[in-house]
């Protein structure tokens, strides 16, 4: 059977991006005309690297896993490049839907806009108005492992939900909380919650990459028991899973000014074996310091640089 998982880009990229292709860069105007300027702009785009060298973190990782354990390909669901084949070469962008970015398209699109709309938009100006989801699914004989936080969800809740019953069932949607799950997919719903987090979790690690762990799971553990279930099935296997799983007590962690923290990860370089996001992973289980991302880059940087960068 041919299985396929879907897993979200992700913000920190691993190429140096042309100034062109950042949101910022976008003149502001209607959704349609925005969408048509950035499908420009990518097409022009001279330099290339292959999607799945160009994301940095653990959540692609975890996603090959899954890919790899149900022997089904994995594709990446850009906002700014749409559904992507994770061995394609395509040009290194900044594009959020996300507000407060400073590359977040929704601050250039004047009138109504939704991360659905952006998509909707962005695929008319890449020349697939029907969008790529109905064709890739229909492709395939086998499960389809939706590996996407509710942000992500949204870019492609509408063309999920416009499926055929007999395709839909063929999906399975690991990551989102319920609540941002529309009543027309709460049938593809796998219940991962805090649970899976909690003590004796299978795979612990940060929110930012619970999706991806949890469709690894999915893929290594319920998949494999009951490669032929339906949905309902399998949303109970995992539901089986979790049950005895506790919700792990709220952590208070220290944290500490920036010489005392630069301190700390270097301690922990070794064990995370110089891999910034396993050194933050530590930094945070391990040695019980709060430290955001952004903080957390820099002192890392400093950390391993010699020197503190302001």
């Amino acid at each position: 059977m041919k299985h396929l998982v879907l897993t979200p880009c992700s913000r920190r990229k691993r190429a140096n991006i042309e100034p062109g292709l950042r949101a910022s860069a976008l003149k502001p105007d209607r959704l349609s005309q925005v969408a048509e300027a950035w499908a420009s702009r990518l097409r022009r785009s001279g330099s290339k690297v292959v999607a799945e060298e160009l994301y940095a973190g653990r959540g692609l990782v975890e996603a090959r896993r899954a890919a790899e354990a149900v022997g089904g390909e994995l594709r990446i669901v850009s906002a700014g490049l749409g559904l992507v084949n994770c061995r394609e070469a395509v040009p290194a962008y900044s594009l959020t839907v996300a507000g407060g970015d400073p590359d977040s398209i929704a601050a250039k699109v004047h009138g109504a806009f939704s991360a659905e709309l952006w998509w909707q938009a962005l695929h008319v100006a890449l020349g697939m108005p029907q969008g790529p989801l109905r064709d890739l699914i229909q492709g395939r004989d086998g499960l389809i492992i939706l590996a996407l936080p509710g942000t992500y969800l949204e870019l492609i809740a509408g063309e999920l939900a416009g499926l055929t019953s007999d395709l839909l069932a063929r999906v399975r949607l690991v990551g989102p909380p319920r609540e941002m799950v529309r009543r027309e997919l709460a049938s593809i719903w796998m219940p991962y919650d805090a649970r899976f987090d909690g003590e004796g979790g299978p795979n612990p690690g940060t929110r930012g990459d619970f999706a991806q762990r949890a469709a690894r799971h999915f893929a290594e553990t319920v998949v494999r028991a009951a490669p032929d279930a339906d949905s309902a099935s399998h949303a109970e296997i995992v539901a089986q899973h979790l049950r005895p799983l506790a919700l792990r007590a709220p952590i208070r962690r220290e944290a500490g000014t920036d010489t005392e923290l630069i301190d700390v990860i270097r301690e922990l370089l070794p064990k995370a074996g110089g891999r910034s996001g396993e050194t933050l992973r530590l930094l945070r289980r391990h040695a019980g310091r709060a430290c955001e991302q952004g903080r957390f880059r820099r002192l890392f940087a400093a950390a391993t640089a010699g020197r503190l960068v302001q």
